[in-house]
């Protein structure tokens, strides 16, 4: 082999590290050695995403959603290295005034004033 080459996708033109561990060659006939190679392989990659699972399976149990809670509506890019994500809630309820609350604003206020001079 004199070269090889990785295919995919490298949107955006920048730097990268790229770590290959192993390549294999199968020729015509499989060798013992490369029978136990891939064996070893497809345990370690079932190992890798049982793992992964499990971690998605214990932080969706760690979660408690009520009727109440936010949910992820959408999500999509918008440029090669920007995603947008909608999130969506059950209800807004909008701040209210009150005499109380203006009184206060407005004590704040001339306190912030006085306190400048």
């Amino acid at each position: 082999m004199t070269q090889w080459q990785l295919v995919g996708n490298w949107a955006g033109n920048k730097p990268m590290d790229v770590v290959v561990e192993r390549i294999l060659l199968i020729g015509d006939g499989e060798s013992p050695e490369l029978a136990s190679l891939r064996k070893e392989d497809s345990n370690r990659i079932a190992a890798e995403k049982k793992a992964v699972d499990d971690a998605i399976t214990a932080a969706r149990a760690a979660v408690t959603h009520t009727p109440q809670s936010p949910w992820i509506e959408r999500v999509y890019t918008i440029a090669p290295d920007v995603l947008a994500i909608a999130i969506r809630s059950q209800e807004v309820v909008p701040g209210t005034s009150s005499p109380t609350n203006l009184s206060r604003a407005t004590n704040c206020a001339e306190m912030a004033r006085t306190a400048s001079r």
